[in-house]
């Protein structure tokens, strides 16, 4: 960091010669420069990065107050202190008005109090110059963060890094707009009762958790879930007021939902098996295991219908055992099924895999015509083997 640079404009004043010695002797890391003429002060001010400035009562017809403001005109003006003798200077009150500080020098001119002055000053500034390099320091890492970052005040955005920008597919004018309607353009219609109903909470003062799950919608239409931590806070509104706030960090959680959901069902499909073993190893004859299979199955996993199908003994065909839930047209359509077949329960059983379909109606894999009109959702299918005592 380059030695901060302080310039005199002092005209006549008595103390020009004597403060530039104490200033230099005081702290060897300034830089001190007499500025002659004022004009010389503007240039300075113009091109340079000055830490501060002090100027002379006498340095103009309105005790520094014209000089400060040209200054201004032409460049950021600096720190700034004007040296006045008179305390009753009527020229103080001009300076008051500006951002500089007036300083009465006393009545034996001693410079101490006005080297500690500077002192404080400086050090004031390098506190602040440190304070906002680790503003922008921080702001970096926020807008790079791999998670979406946003505040809220009184429930309208006033900030949100990239990566949140992304995630909704919303510029960041878009979602600072006065209108802009949190629920309903970033929230999926599942998830705008919860999202509601945490609204009217915050704003009856009512405890609310601070990390929760919802369903967030793009700006395209598309849905994925998001979890939210979020921090109530206070942030300053109009006026230099506080009002109320929230610093949230949102997450696209669409994956890992994706592998909950997958480990749900596997675990599902587990317990599945284990029940049905069970019930096989309780009873005694096949169609009475075949019944309480389909009675516990149904139970198990809360099914409309089940079926328990069989391979006949030519080892060609499967044939429908015991059934629960399924109408007399559909149990006829499953009473016989070959084992090449096009059809869910004979892949399964060729595949020795678990299918699982969510939609039994659009899923190609459906086959048979009267299963794929029926009016259930879903369906799972889950081929078991048993192995002869002793194998």
């Amino acid at each position: 960091m380059s030695q901060p640079l302080v310039l005199l404009a002092l005209a006549d004043d008595p103390v020009a010669t004597g403060l530039h010695a104490a200033l230099l002797e005081h702290a060897a890391h300034l830089r001190v420069r007499a500025c002659k003429e004022p004009a010389e002060l503007v240039e300075a001010c113009a091109t340079e990065v000055v830490s501060l400035i002090i100027l002379s009562h006498r340095i103009d017809a309105n005790g520094g107050g014209s000089l400060l403001r040209e200054i201004g005109a032409f460049a950021t003006l600096p720190q700034a202190i004007v040296l006045f003798d008179d305390p009753a200077d009527p020229h103080r009150a001009l300076i008051a008005r500006t951002e500089a500080l007036d300083h009465v020098l006393p009545p034996g001119r001693e410079l101490q109090p006005l080297v500690a002055l500077v002192d404080r000053m400086l050090s004031r500034r390098a506190l602040e110059a440190r304070l906002d390099s680790a503003s922008r320091q921080f702001r970096t890492l926020v807008d790079n963060s791999n998670d979406g970052i946003y505040i809220l005040r009184e429930g309208r955005f006033i900030y949100a890094n990239h990566r949140f920008q992304q995630m909704v597919g919303l510029s960041l004018d878009e979602l600072l707009a006065d209108d802009f309607d949190f629920l309903q353009r970033i929230t999926s219609p599942k998830s705008r009762a919860y999202i509601a109903e945490r609204g009217r909470r915050a704003a009856a003062g009512r405890p609310l958790e601070p990390r929760y799950e919802f369903v967030a919608l793009r700006n395209n239409g598309e849905e994925f879930d998001a979890q939210v931590s979020i921090s109530y806070i206070e942030v300053e509104g109009p006026e230099r007021t506080k009002v109320p706030g929230a610093l949230g960090i949102m997450q696209d959680i669409t994956e890992r939902k994706r592998f909950e959901d997958q480990l749900v069902r596997k675990n599902r499909e587990l317990a599945l098996l284990s029940e049905l073993q069970d019930a096989i190893n309780e009873a005694v004859a096949l169609d009475e295991t075949l019944r309480r299979g389909c009675e516990r199955l149904s139970v198990l996993v809360g099914a409309e219908a089940v079926g328990i199908t069989l391979i006949a003994n030519d080892e060609l065909t499967l044939r429908l055992r015991s059934s629960k839930g399924l109408d007399e047209t559909l149990t006829r359509a499953l009473d016989e099924i070959r084992l090449d077949a096009p059809s869910l329960l004979a892949q399964a059983v060729r595949n020795s895999e678990v299918l699982v379909v969510d939609d039994i109606r659009d899923d190609p894999r459906v086959a048979i015509g009267v299963v794929r009109d029926a009016s259930f959702g879903g369906c799972i299918v889950v081929p078991l083997k048993t192995h002869a005592e002793g194998e």
